[in-house]
């Protein structure tokens, strides 16, 4: 694992950042599945600098967004960068990750989606994707939770290979924003870390 000292650009500050987690997780919950519906995990072939592009989101999303970016993934080794270059297509920017948020239609009844919009390379578990887009789902009712600080954190976490965790919070599994929300994962809004073990598990793939 890398001892340098990760850092992020965020509207011109750059911050430190440190990992706040609990519980025991395990290499099952690390690596691609593109097969989740309806959307995926993915693991980034960048492991120097890990751009994160923020699509002129709304208040609470971009503060959530940020803070994660910075605080629970700024302190693994893929050095995530938090940058707005500008513009609305996410094909034409030279980033590893563009995050939306919109109010959705009614029938979309979930809280965030995480897909691959560049090249698929690799079959899961080692699947990469070029280019990974969030989409944060604004809508009130079934999809309140979607710019949490929970599921946030839940999205980006999917968008470099953290799966769901597979051992249960009954048997020690972890504590973590990537846990499912609800019965009977257990996932909840307090839950807006990820785990000592799924940072390891990061470090150890983007090394």
């Amino acid at each position: 694992m890398s001892s340098r000292r990760k850092k992020i650009a965020a509207s011109g500050a750059v911050v430190s950042a440190l990992v706040a987690s609990h519980g025991q997780a395990t290499q099952a919950d690390f690596g691609s599945k593109t097969d989740y519906a309806p959307s995926g995990v993915y693991l980034t072939p960048d492991n120097e600098q890990w751009t994160v592009w923020a699509v002129a989101l709304e208040p609470v999303t971009a503060w959530n967004m940020g803070w994660h970016v910075g605080n629970t993934y700024g302190n693994t080794d893929l050095d995530p960068v938090w940058t707005y270059p500008g513009g609305n297509d996410c094909l034409s920017q030279p980033v590893d990750l563009c995050i939306y948020d919109a109010v959705q239609p009614v029938e979309f009844t979930w809280a965030g989606r995480t897909n691959c919009v560049g090249t698929l390379v690799g079959s899961d578990p080692n699947a990469e994707c070029s280019k990974v887009r969030i989409i944060i789902n604004l809508r009130e009712g079934g999809a309140f939770l979607g710019n949490s600080s929970y599921n946030v954190c839940h999205e980006l976490g999917h968008s470099i290979g953290l799966k769901h965790p597979y051992v249960s919070l009954q048997n020690g599994g972890p504590v973590s924003c990537v846990r499912e929300f609800g019965f009977p994962s257990g996932g909840n809004l307090s839950m807006t870390s990820i785990s000592v073990q799924e940072q390891g598990e990061i470090n150890a793939h983007y090394k």
